[in-house]
């Protein structure tokens, strides 16, 4: 069996202002603050991985895009969780929609409690004190599957 399915993010880290709109995609923005010039605040988010990808299935590629700007030059976004292949995604101040992975990168992504533990970090690039990251929009879809498999087979016995 194959499929792909939205991970439900949520999110009830306080330094967030309004946290939760990061999922909703409607210029409705979740903001953080980050204080320092080159400075960078983590953060995760749950998921509902364990209900999207069927207990057997593996996972093929995931998907994920941000809607972001920030109020300073450029920030980043990184992987926190070690062992993804994660590229870090670098937001400027002009509103734009970034992607990254595919329906077969998986990103490094193999399991479903990896999906439950990713840490992100957003990172000031601007060198300038209080750069604000807006976030619009958060989405992550994951494809899951049993991959192909090459099968050998040996015939003995007479010659044909």
């Amino acid at each position: 069996m194959a499929g792909n399915s939205f991970l439900a993010f949520t999110s009830s880290d306080s330094s967030w202002t309004n946290p939760n709109q990061a999922f909703t995609g409607m210029n409705l923005y979740s903001i953080r603050l980050i204080s320092s010039a080159y400075g960078g605040v983590s953060f995760s988010f749950s998921s509902n991985s364990t209900t999207v990808v069927p207990f057997g299935e593996t996972i093929l590629g995931v998907v994920i895009t941000v809607e972001a700007k920030c109020s300073q030059s450029a920030a980043n976004v990184q992987s926190l969780t070690s062992g993804l292949d994660f590229p870090v995604i670098n937001i400027t101040s002009t509103e734009a929609v970034y992607t990254v992975g595919s329906p077969t990168n998986s990103l490094g992504i193999s399991s479903r409690s990896q999906l439950e533990s990713l840490v992100f970090r957003l990172m000031d690039m601007s060198g300038v004190a209080n750069n604000s990251v807006y976030i619009d929009n958060i989405t992550m879809r994951v494809y899951w599957g049993t991959p192909l498999q090459t099968v050998n087979v040996l015939f003995f016995g007479e010659n044909f």
